[in-house]
């Protein structure tokens, strides 16, 4: 004997009251819902891989100077990966998540600097809605090479909210710290959201 499931498209449950308990398949999206009564809905599974954004950027600017420089993204679609464009929105001030939830953010860094440099920092923090997290990484330079940098955080996000990268000369570094080339990663994991 097969289960049978309520199940319809996304704008069909939108609006929909479930029952406590009542189990629920969005057929256009591909995803399980538990109903919590009303018309509130929990996402509970989908047989699809994990849902995630992920933008790159060549950095031509110089991101390690006195004050905070924003990592501009590259938007173009080589650049840009999105596993469901109704989730999260990419641009160039950083990913967008479409939900509210729990995500794991993860970017990495490296770059070449100016040749007349002694061993710099450049300190590199998330902004989420554009306010400094506080969560830093440093890239470590010697000689001309910073090196590789990959630094990653679970954060509780609101729908809406924009995850971007500032970069910035490490305290105490004084001098010329110019980055002239490089590359960086910005990657958004949903963990636990609720679409």
């Amino acid at each position: 004997m097969a289960l049978q499931v309520r199940r319809g498209t996304n704008a069909t449950f939108g609006s929909a009251t479930t029952v406590l308990g009542e189990l629920m398949y969005v057929t256009d999206k591909k995803r399980l819902y538990v109903g919590s009564s009303g018309t509130t809905k929990n996402y509970i599974g989908s047989p699809r891989r994990t849902e995630w954004a992920q933008c790159t950027n060549t950095l031509t600017e110089d991101v390690c100077t006195a004050t905070p420089v924003s990592v501009i993204w590259d938007t173009t679609a080589s650049n840009v990966n999105v596993s469901d464009t109704a989730l999260y929105t990419v641009a160039t001030t950083g990913i967008t998540v479409a939900y509210a939830g729990t995500y794991e953010v993860e970017c990495s860094a490296a770059a070449t600097g100016a040749t007349n440099s002694t061993s710099k920092v450049c300190k590199c923090y998330y902004t989420i809605a554009g306010s400094a997290d506080g969560y830093e990484a440093d890239m470590i330079r010697y000689q001309t090479t910073y090196a590789n940098t990959n630094w990653s955080r679970v954060l509780t996000l609101t729908a809406g909210q924009e995850i971007g990268v500032v970069c910035m000369r490490g305290s105490g570094n004084d001098g010329d710290a110019d980055i002239t080339a490089g590359k960086a990663t910005l990657k958004v994991k949903a963990l636990e959201v609720d679409y």
